[in-house]
């Protein structure tokens, strides 16, 4: 199964997991199975606000993001925290960052499920 089938099958879920996943099909060509590894891969490094992603560029656009995706995004935030000594990320309440943090840890999840290297 290619990349982009795998992608389009976590996509069909409700979770932020499945939103990502769309987001990773939205912002590249599905019958290219090497643009979609690089585009990943490009978040990873670089993280998303610098990539001009499409349904997360605007301001109106983050905010419904986050709300739809509240208490994933947050909880994806807490377990990062999670067992360190010091809170490692903290956002002051601005959804757009938090919102972008998710996004890349759940695209660095997906490279890990989806085994790409």
């Amino acid at each position: 199964m290619n990349l982009s089938t795998k992608l389009r099958l976590i996509s069909m879920g409700n979770d932020l997991k499945a939103a990502v996943a769309n987001v990773i099909l939205e912002n590249t060509d599905e019958k290219n199975n090497a643009g979609i590894t690089q585009f990943m891969k490009d978040i990873s490094n670089n993280g998303c606000a610098y990539s001009n992603l499409k349904g997360l560029q605007y301001h109106g656009e983050m905010q419904d993001f986050f709300k739809k995706y509240a208490m994933d995004i947050e909880m994806v935030i807490f377990l990062y925290n999670t067992g360190k000594d010091v809170e490692i990320k903290d956002f002051k309440d601005n959804d757009s960052e938090k919102s972008w943090f998710a996004v890349e840890e759940m695209i660095n999840e997906l490279i890990i499920e989806l085994k790409i290297k």
